[in-house]
């Protein structure tokens, strides 16, 4: 996981750190539990988040929300693309195949970085599906083909015997 903290949850970082009350906080995802649960830890090597995460339960759905939608563009690699996930992406599932898909059909409204890096994952996807057919067809065959995560982690489960050499490269981060 990241070790970054930035948008939404930066804001909220930033009311407990300076104490912003009111509206402005209750507006900002994972305000109110970052000054209830989280007051006395201090900001950086994912410290807060670890905080969060251990609080996971008693975290609000909209904050829940936010930290998913995190966790899948770090899991995807796309942390540039934070701006965007939560203007486009907020109302899909936070999922890494959902995010990447959102992503991608708003590939135009994209900033250049996060528009490189979703090209690259589709890209990957695309490697992915094409090296490893055989292997799809014969271990993961109720995983849905246009579940690139899904797929990736059956695969991954894998072992390596079983699967073939560009397989196995294509697997590779």
């Amino acid at each position: 996981m990241s070790t970054s903290i930035r948008g939404p949850l930066l804001a909220a970082v930033t009311i407990l750190l300076l104490g912003t009350p009111g509206a402005a906080a209750a507006q900002v995802p994972c305000a109110e539990e970052l000054r209830s649960m989280c007051k006395g830890v201090e900001a950086g090597n994912g410290r807060v988040l670890a905080c969060l995460r251990a609080r996971w339960g008693d975290l609000s759905p909209a904050c829940r929300g936010t930290l998913d939608r995190l966790f899948a563009a770090n899991q995807l690699k796309l942390q540039a693309c934070e701006d965007e996930l939560f203007q486009f992406c907020a109302t899909v599932p936070a999922t890494p195949d959902a995010t990447l898909a959102c992503l991608a059909s708003n590939q135009a409204a994209l900033g250049d970085l996060c528009r490189a890096l979703v090209e690259q994952s589709l890209g990957k996807a695309a490697r992915l599906k094409a090296a490893c057919r055989g292997e799809v067809s014969s271990y993961c065959g109720g995983v849905p083909a246009d579940d690139f995560g899904k797929l990736a982690a059956c695969l991954a489960r894998r072992p390596k015997d079983d699967l073939s050499a560009g397989c196995q490269a294509a697997l590779r981060p």
